[in-house]
């Protein structure tokens, strides 16, 4: 009995402790902001001539890279990203071929964390890789072509058979890059990403390319525009 007579005290004694505290307020504080003069009129001839005039707006600075990125209309196939980052942007032809490759399939490596290989001959698809895990020759990594999959459903080497040997890099207006988890826009294959390459629809000029090289290697390039009723073939 003693010990619950003094819980209870001790309790009560907190109760008031606690009531005191609830109902000591706070003093309020009010806190005026200083009133600003207003500035006086100048009346002078040169105020008074600028009041009908309109003060141009300043030009864009050339030197500063805009920061919205210009949306080609060829680049429809897949919706692009807003954001450029290294999982989802969209990257021009240009920036492609600035890059060194030898097959055409490593063109897609500009796709930041994608290693394009191959372990045999070039009649075949390439091996891919991304963010480490192995995508066998595109059973996980969605790919199209001006909207065309590259993707065989069925194939005997196994699904999702992606061969891009041929892919013209020198034609590549944009590709827009996606890596995963999932992306069910764009089928069953993009589990792992998606690449979406969009062609030139016109070329500023013709080109003609003649390439050389080791174990017997030639290569003959010869694209040009011409114009067919309303369209460009």
């Amino acid at each position: 009995m003693r010990g619950c007579a003094a819980g209870c005290i001790v309790l009560n004694f907190v109760a008031v402790i606690g009531t005191a505290r609830a109902e000591q307020a706070l003093p309020q504080v009010t806190i005026d902001a200083p009133a600003q003069a207003k500035p006086k009129p100048h009346h002078s001839r040169e105020a008074s001539s600028r009041q009908g005039r309109a003060v141009p707006a300043p030009a864009p600075d050339a030197s500063s890279p805009s920061t919205a990125p210009s949306a080609s209309p060829s680049a429809a196939a897949m919706s692009a990203p807003q954001n450029q980052t290294a999982s989802s942007r969209v990257i021009t032809g240009a920036e492609i071929n600035a890059l060194p490759f030898m097959r055409p399939g490593e063109a897609l490596e500009a796709a930041p964390g994608l290693v394009v290989t191959q372990h045999s001959g070039e009649g075949k698809a390439n091996q891919y890789f991304l963010r480490g895990f192995n995508l066998d020759h595109g059973t996980d990594l969605a790919i199209t072509i001006d909207g065309m999959p590259v993707n065989m459903p069925t194939h005997g080497h196994g699904q999702g058979y992606a061969d891009v040997n041929f892919l013209i890099p020198e034609l590549i207006s944009t590709m827009t890059v996606r890596k995963g988890p999932y992306f069910a826009d764009v089928g069953d294959f993009g589990s792992a990403g998606a690449l979406g390459i969009e062609y030139l629809r016109a070329m500023p000029q013709n080109l003609a390319q003649v390439t050389v090289g080791s174990f017997g290697y030639r290569r003959l390039l010869g694209p040009g525009p011409t114009r067919v009723g309303v369209g460009t073939w």
